[in-house]
């Protein structure tokens, strides 16, 4: 009959009989197999092709395993590579009052960046002491603990203020009366306890919510200390139409000196 196999017959030795077909079409292959294994009946063809199969499957299994191994050293270096760090070096140590600066890499630290030509930070926050422990006090868009939270004026570590993973700069400027910076910083820490808004609208005439630098010079000045004498600065881009204080209004400031910076900058270098 056409597309039957041809059949060989061959004794197992153990009183049964084996019925073996050499190379079937698919087809016919795909029929046969259907049959009871009980008889015996093996397929030559199919056992080599499933051999091979099985060989592939095996390589595969054998590439695929290799490419994630080197991914995962890839990635492993990476992460090493990039380990978080505080951009502040460990022997220096900040006081209660210290004005903080550092610049990130989201879509407002560069808006402030391309505003602020003078400057090399887009970010500050003054220090305090909470419960013995050295803080930093700021407002902030765009940090909340939660997705449905407001944005707020926040408090957070300085390990995690001047983080690597958001940070490029870093920058810190000392008051020159420590007196003023203490009440300044308890200023800062009680409108951070009332949970104070951020302001979306830059409006220095508004003080129940503050921006970054709002909150410092308010700070200070509810201390008996002006750290800025010009106006606000006029923030003029597309969509971006503000007049605020500048971070680098109060890096120049007279009443603060420059502690440490993270890069090198002629623009922060200034005798006080």
């Amino acid at each position: 009959m056409e597309g039957t196999p041809a059949l060989r017959a061959e004794n197992k030795g153990d009183g049964s009989l084996c019925l073996t077909h050499n190379c079937p079409s698919r087809e016919t292959t795909r029929r046969w197999s259907s049959y009871d294994t009980s008889l015996g009946l093996t397929d030559n063809c199919a056992s080599s092709e499933t051999s091979r199969g099985r060989i592939r499957r095996h390589a595969a299994r054998g590439l695929w395993l290799t490419v994630v191994l080197l991914l995962a050293s890839l990635l492993m270096g990476c992460g090493q590579a990039k380990e978080e760090h505080s951009l502040l070096p460990d022997s220096l140590r900040l006081q209660v009052g210290d004005v903080v600066f550092r610049r990130c890499t989201g879509l407002t630290s560069r808006v402030v960046m391309m505003s602020d030509r003078e400057g090399i930070f887009s970010h500050t926050g003054i220090v305090a002491d909470s419960a013995g422990q050295l803080m930093v006090v700021h407002a902030v868009p765009g940090e909340s603990e939660r997705r449905d939270e407001p944005d707020r004026v926040k408090m957070e570590p300085l390990g995690r203020f001047f983080s690597s993973r958001q940070a490029v700069a870093a920058g810190v400027a000392r008051p020159k009366d420590a007196e003023a910076g203490r009440r300044a910083a308890e200023y800062a820490l009680r409108r951070y306890r009332e949970g104070t808004l951020f302001d979306h609208d830059f409006d220095d005439n508004d003080t129940t919510r503050l921006y970054c630098t709002q909150l410092v010079t308010l700070a200070y000045r509810q201390a008996g200390v002006r750290l800025v004498d010009s106006v606000p600065e006029i923030i003029d881009l597309p969509s971006f139409h503000y007049r605020c204080i500048l971070p680098s209004q109060l890096l120049q400031s007279p009443q603060l000196q420059i502690i440490f910076t993270h890069e090198t900058s002629k623009k922060v270098r200034r005798k006080h």
